[in-house]
């Protein structure tokens, strides 16, 4: 019996060991979305109309397929940007007179159980994003320093309660991505030095950790094996052939502090780790037996097919454990341009094993909020017609078996505002205009569709979009 109750010591001072090192992070911020059943606009979703001077934001009551009757549109101006509060009862709105100049942009907080608008004195210029905390009391926003050919943004962090800006700050670069981490503390950014043409080939992404209090710079770090923009292969005589463009996918793990980047450039993932401010990088590979794994050892790295570019597009599942990777590669001679779709890629998070392929002329991909299916977007391309006819594939997360196929939209998982799930459609019809639907989620079948009246899309949740 001692024996055993050493035994038991020993391993209890090893676990404790091993947790010595490891920052414990707070548990992440739990919010119940939706606003309440009693609200005409429970049952709602929001859709944004754009016609030649202004844009509009209506709710459609899904029943119907049609405008929720006695509510009238809100006034968008000509541009704006908008952001959910985490409960669904919020909608942030930055609007713009002008979409050319993009200033002054004027925000408006509208309360989406009564559909009342609350117009405030503060204002934004060259607004890029809007995002709320985890608990909904801050408002993110960030702005470009300039229109054309920016350099850095500045970050504005609004308190909701008293609308006033409690701080700021200005990143030396061009975020791709900005999240909050799960705890709603810090602030994850990824970006690169440059959007311009025929950025140097020694360009790096970064990443930086904000402080979510004061917008303070708590850690930040260059990602050099990551390569993302657009790089010069020889002197520019023709510029579209002579450079090639890298765009990696990157997503925000769900359930911790950390981003995940899938290479363009090569099967490789990058995972950045903000409560550790650890950087790792390994291969995406088939899972291998310990024989296939010896023969590889003489092997050359893989990296993907490539001829101009590379754009890859991911979704992570709710717990985190795998990526669902989609990709294309194009090709711009004389005038001409040939995509290569690089099908579906399923790949272990954790280690970077490629578990599951599936063959598919995808270019984006969409998850259920349950995680068990997903809608893998594409387009018939066909250069004359002048639009491009959307598909979309649904296709199970367990077996990857493919259960329908809609032709004319993109399907869009989603939810009503009291936060129940639902499934819709858009898709651009001959005559241009938008055309929406509202789908069964069992028998894939459309319950309504309709035709906005000039440009128009799905104005959803963030991570629903």
């Amino acid at each position: 019996m001692r024996w055993l109750i050493l035994l038991g010591s020993a391993l209890m001072l090893v676990a404790l060991a091993s947790c010595a090192n490891v920052m414990v992070m707070p548990a992440p911020v739990q919010v119940e979305p939706g606003v309440p059943a009693s609200s005409p606009l429970a049952e709602a979703v929001l859709v944004q109309q754009c016609r030649a001077e202004n844009c509009t934001l209506y709710p459609v009551a899904l029943q119907a397929g049609q405008p929720l009757a006695g509510l009238e549109p809100l006034d968008l101006k000509r541009y704006s940007l908008q952001a959910f509060s985490p409960d669904g009862r919020t909608l942030a709105v930055v609007s713009y007179h002008d979409n050319t100049t993009l200033s002054d942009g004027q925000l408006s907080l509208v309360n989406l159980q009564q559909w009342q608008p609350v117009t405030t004195t503060l204002t934004f210029d060259h607004l890029g994003w809007l995002l709320f905390s985890p608990d909904g009391a801050m408002l993110l926003a960030g702005s470009f320093d300039q229109q054309f050919n920016p350099t850095s943004v500045t970050f504005t962090l609004v308190q909701i309660a008293r609308q006033q800006i409690v701080a700021q700050a200005t990143v030396p670069f061009l975020p791709r991505l900005v999240r909050f981490t799960p705890d709603g503390r810090g602030v994850m950014v990824y970006g690169i030095d440059s959007w311009q043409y025929g950025a140097v080939s020694d360009a790096r992404p970064h990443v930086a950790l904000l402080d979510a209090a004061d917008l303070s710079l708590t850690w930040q770090t260059t990602l050099a094996e990551v390569r993302d923009g657009m790089y010069l292969l020889a002197p520019a005589d023709h510029p579209e052939e002579d450079t090639i463009s890298w765009s990696p996918a990157v997503v925000a793990a769900p359930d911790r502090p950390a981003l995940y980047l899938v290479h363009a450039d090569e099967d490789r993932l990058t995972v950045v780790e903000f409560d550790r401010r650890r950087v790792a990088t390994v291969a995406v590979a088939p899972r291998l037996s310990w024989v296939e794994r010896l023969l590889m050892l003489t092997a050359r790295p893989a990296y993907a097919k490539v001829l101009n570019g590379t754009s890859k597009q991911a979704v992570v599942s709710p717990d985190g454990r795998y990526l669902y990777v989609v990709g294309t590669t194009y090709d711009y001679h004389e005038q001409e341009q040939t995509l290569t779709p690089l099908g579906l890629q399923v790949v272990e998070s954790a280690t970077g094993a490629e578990v599951a392929q599936l063959l598919s002329a995808a270019e984006s991909v969409a998850l259920a909020p349950d995680g068990e299916r997903l809608y893998l977007h594409g387009w018939h391309r066909d250069p004359s017609k002048p639009y491009a006819a959307a598909w979309t594939e649904v296709v199970t997360t367990d077996h990857l078996e493919v259960i329908g196929r809609i032709e004319g939209y993109h399907l869009t998982p989603s939810r009503r505002l009291d936060g129940q799930p639902v499934l819709l459609a858009s898709g651009v019809q001959q005559n241009g205009q938008t055309g929406f639907g509202i789908v069964d989620p069992v028998t894939l079948e459309m319950v309504h569709t309709w035709a906005g009246d000039g440009g128009g899309w799905w104005v959803l949740p963030e991570g629903m979009r």
